[in-house]
């Protein structure tokens, strides 16, 4: 049995720190300091001579590691990290098991305890599962934030975070790079303060190869059907092209020096991306993808010794190189992005994650050395149309066998078209679980809504419950569904006339599936409903502003999912025939409008709210309206209104991004 004992901080304590190591353990000390005093108002002067009071005293072996163990009795509590950054966890937990969390950035989610007495484990020791926990950056929505999201991240477990980078991104799932450069330099130095891995970088790689350049040297460009396009990409067996390339390279990376990790990936396309010439016709996506990478690793390693780049396993890229071979700095990059996140990887039942994911990962590890990190989509709002899944589960049972496979680093992209109207459980539970993947993920999730929602904790420990099944239910993929149309090159006509059908739209599927899937439309009700009930019932126990933030986000949480739910019925309806079609795309179309209408009520800043309505009508609305068309309506009429309204939209995204760019460099 676990012993227990007793803390009175009401006495005189002191911090003695004997070795904090470096910066990370210097600076958790002194939030350590701070979040004491707020705790009683009394002072916790930190000394490096014991005396005859309580003392926290602080340790750090020296070591490389991230690991920590602690020791406690009444008077004394010895903290002892493996480094710096084991001091930093080591100090987090105790704080945490003194009733600290902090469970998203901001005044609102910092939780401290109210009360002086505290029983805490009397000895204790932890290690990672895996060396790096990264968040990624991958929205200005957050961007603008990036400070609060450090500090945030270094508290809950986090030792890495990737600005995901683009050029000229105007909402998408990236960071203009212009906007890093704005927040930059007092974002680095709170993350070297906290010894954190900072990565940098995105779809870039195309961008070497300059598209003037085409007509002076269209042989540096990829080949595709006979002829040399400037289209996507390029020819990665050239030695011309890649003389422009590792030169540009050299400028990009002398303008970005002290990085750790840089990515420079290729075309965010499905495929058809690469070259076709004679020479390049014996390599396969991933090959010329690693010809080009190792080519800019060359100057990587010439500009910054110490760096590594990634080498993306993307789409067409999944399948490990088998001609070319990585060379020392690069590493290993998986992003699963169209597995199926109504399963987890180790589900036996799911023949898309099964066995396809474990053996193909297994194989690109091997290639490389075993340098693999893995890039999730847990925290993706653009992937799951600007709300974030409960998966608690899945993403647990996900870690567990990442681990398994020998993976070094985890990471979740958090993007979207808004900041968070609440916390999210994904993020917080991400730290968590992917420091130690096999934890009582019920236990956490209680942890959480305890500390959040107090004396609502235990309705809000159900409408989590309530909101995961629903969530695996509608996100559940079948084999037959897995044509995506997601090309972000299509022209505006196009995108009227074939609507994108991206991750969890099912419009592919076939009749039987969609028929087998609609049948459970009355279950995913009730579970809305259920998730409903549980949060109106934890409301008549607290009336706390994080339930009302709560509360609104499920506002969109409701429709989001009604929508869902009413077009897997809508689809199946459709392709059979069936009279009832049209009521149901009464409903689903009712849903999606309820989505707009909350992106137009909660969305404050004009961009966001813009980005949020543009995103949703392109992926959900233009499909409604092309059912319509050719079910139901008019099909030029509305076609056409479709085009203007997509026109439209696009238009005021780039205006109000223009507008932003002006008012933040200025």
């Amino acid at each position: 049995m676990e012993e227990l004992i007793r803390l009175d901080l009401e006495q005189n304590w002191q911090i003695v720190v004997a070795d904090g190591g470096g910066w990370a353990g210097k600076t958790a000390v002194s939030d350590l300091q701070q979040t004491l005093q707020k705790i009683n108002g009394r002072s916790f002067p930190i000394t490096k001579q014991p005396g005859n009071q309580p003392t926290i005293e602080i340790t750090s072996m020296g070591g490389d590691g991230e690991g920590f163990h602690w020791e406690a009795s009444p008077n004394r509590v010895r903290l002892q990290g493996d480094s710096s950054r084991g001091v930093a966890h080591a100090i987090y937990h105790f704080l945490q098991m003194l009733g600290c969390h902090w469970l998203a950035p901001g005044d609102l989610w910092a939780v401290l305890p109210s009360k002086t007495q505290f029983t805490i484990p009397a000895a204790g020791a932890e290690t990672p599962a895996f060396p790096g926990r990264c968040l990624i950056i991958g929205h200005h929505a957050f961007m603008k934030d990036v400070n609060d999201w450090i500090i945030w991240a270094a508290r809950n477990r986090y030792n890495s975070l990737f600005l995901h980078l683009a050029p000229n991104d105007v909402g998408g799932g990236s960071v203009p790079d212009w906007f890093w450069q704005v927040k930059q330099e007092e974002a680095v130095k709170l993350l070297r303060e906290r010894e954190m891995t900072i990565e940098v970088g995105g779809h870039g790689l195309p961008s070497l190869l300059p598209r003037k350049l085409f007509k002076q040297m269209p042989e540096a460009f990829r080949e595709e059907n006979g002829r040399r396009t400037k289209r996507y990409n390029f020819c990665p067996t050239n030695e011309r092209g890649l003389a422009v390339i590792r030169q540009n390279a050299r400028a990009y990376f002398a303008a970005r020096p002290g990085y750790d990790v840089y990515h420079v990936w290729a075309d965010d396309i499905p495929g058809g991306g690469w070259c076709n010439c004679a020479q390049c016709a014996g390599y396969s996506a991933s090959d010329q993808l690693l010809l080009a990478t190792n080519a800019v690793a060359e100057v990587l390693t010439e500009v910054e010794p110490t760096a590594t780049i990634a080498f993306i396993a993307y789409l067409d890229s999944e399948a490990p190189p088998t001609q070319v071979r990585p060379l020392p700095n690069v590493s290993l990059l998986w992003a699963p992005r169209t597995r199926n996140y109504g399963r987890s990887l180790a589900d036996p039942t799911c023949p898309i994650n099964t066995p396809y994911y474990s053996e193909t990962l297994a194989a690109q590890h091997e290639v490389f050395g075993g340098k693999t990190a893995v890039f999730e989509y847990y925290s993706d709002a653009i992937l799951f149309k600007s709300v974030l899944p409960v998966l608690s589960h899945i993403m647990q049972q996900d870690l567990v066998r990442y681990r398994d496979l020998g993976v070094r680093t985890m990471q979740t992209l958090m993007t979207g078209t808004r900041p968070w109207a609440t916390a999210q459980l994904t993020n917080w539970l991400f730290g968590q679980l992917a420091w130690q993947p096999e934890q009582d993920v019920d236990a956490l999730v209680a942890q959480f809504c305890q500390a959040a929602f107090g004396a609502g904790a235990a309705e809000m420990v159900g409408y989590y419950g309530a909101l995961e099944k629903v969530f695996t239910a509608v996100l559940h993929q079948t084999p037959d569904q897995r044509e995506h149309g997601f090309e972000l090159t299509l022209s505006p006509w196009q995108l009227v006339k074939k609507p994108m059908a991206d991750m969890e739209d099912p419009i592919h599927a076939t009749a039987a599936t969609l028929q087998a899937r609609a049948a459970q439309l009355p279950q995913l009700l009730g579970w809305i409903g259920e998730a409903a009930n549980h949060l109106a019932a934890a409301q008549t126990h607290s009336n706390s502003p994080r339930l009302a933030a709560e509360a609104r986000a499920f506002a969109l949480l409701r429709p989001w999912l009604k929508f869902n739910s009413y077009r897997l019925a809508l689809y199946a309806a459709v392709k059979t025939n069936d009279p009832q079609a049209l009521q149901l795309w009464h409903q689903a179309n009712a849903a999606y409008e309820a989505v707009q209408a909350w992106g137009a009520s909660h969305i404050a800043e004009p961009l966001y709210r813009q980005n949020f309505k543009t995103m949703t009508f392109v992926f959900w609305g233009l499909r409604l309206r092309r059912i319509w068309a050719d079910e139901f309506g008019n099909r030029f009429a509305t076609d056409l209104g479709s085009l203007l309204k997509l026109a439209g939209g696009f238009a005021k995204m780039v205006w109000g991004y223009m507008r932003d760019k002006r008012r933040y460099r200025s």
